[in-house]
């Protein structure tokens, strides 16, 4: 049993973490739709085949990295006292319900737009 969870922890964290991806697929992704090209002026822009870069947009996209990453390391952290302390069922439920309620106030939050789509689709 503890090897089919560490077996399924490994392709969890390989798939959900970024580690297949990583860091620069996400940058691109970014600086394509143009997320803080605010800090970007007309004279320091640096024109590549895919993308317009600058170095402030650069510098920003590289504190949201090291932020994510160390917060992220904290919480392993804890989640690692949890599970020795309740078990790995139990910190699976409560990530699973965590989620779930997460989802749960994000349908809420544009709930009248959905009554209003499936009465339109009804009608």
């Amino acid at each position: 049993m503890r090897e089919i969870a560490i077996i399924t922890g490994i392709i969890e964290v390989s798939i959900l973490c970024g580690i297949v991806y990583g860091m620069s697929a996400f940058t691109q992704i970014l600086k394509g739709e143009g997320v803080f090209e605010n800090l970007c002026s007309n004279g320091t822009s640096n024109h590549t085949a895919e993308v317009d870069s600058c170095d402030d947009q650069e510098h920003m996209f590289s504190d949201i990295f090291n932020t994510s990453f160390f917060v992220f390391s904290q919480i392993v952290f804890l989640i690692g006292i949890i599970m020795d302390r309740y078990g790995y069922l139990a910190v699976r439920i409560w990530g699973s319900g965590s989620v779930t309620i997460s989802h749960l106030f994000d349908l809420l939050k544009y709930y009248h737009k959905l009554v209003y789509v499936c009465f339109d689709i009804n009608w």
